[in-house]
């Protein structure tokens, strides 16, 4: 049993925390304020290893994901992301993603604006990094830090606009 005046204590704090709650599932599953401004990611993909696959991860619609020290093997494409801004792709190995026909990518990215690159190795693969470009100036794409080995093409960039940052990679 807890005394009266410890109770009017620990409900006003209960109450309080109760409505912290609410207000924090009700902006995740309607305006994602909280999710926008980076407070927490919407997904963290983080130390898989994934082998012998049609593609060894595919997101599509997955803004602000977080995909980060995963190693992926012997697949057509490694990690393959569709419609997905604001995208963090970090210290991920891919290697022997080579499609059967050349095609395969170690990373694959279409209209995905504003996505980060970073600290990855990409091995053995049809095509380092393939990307499109960016749909307007702001969504651009930055690749940075990262090594690209032994590919047939380490990086491959389609569409008329360019404008991706490409930096410091080996």
């Amino acid at each position: 049993i807890i005394p009266a005046n410890e109770w009017e204590m620990l409900e006003r704090g209960l109450k309080q925390r109760v409505h912290a709650l609410n207000l924090f599932l009700t902006d995740v599953y309607h305006d994602q304020k909280i999710l926008k401004a980076g407070v927490i990611p919407a997904d963290r993909i983080l130390g898989n290893t994934l082998t012998d696959g049609r593609y060894g991860m595919h997101l599509v619609f997955s803004p602000r994901a977080h995909v980060e020290n995963n190693r992926l093997s012997d697949t057509d494409t490694g990690i393959a992301v569709l419609y997905s801004p604001d995208l963090v792709l970090r210290g991920n190995t891919v290697a022997h993603a080579l499609d059967g026909g050349g095609a395969g990518a170690g990373i694959a990215i279409k209209d995905s604006g504003s996505a980060l690159v970073e600290g990855n190795e990409i091995l053995h693969c049809a095509a380092g990094l393939s990307a499109n470009a960016p749909l307007n100036t702001e969504a651009v794409l930055t690749v940075r830090g990262n090594r690209f080995a032994h590919n047939v093409v380490g990086l491959y960039f389609y569409g008329e606009k360019g404008g991706h940052r490409i930096e410091a990679n080996r």
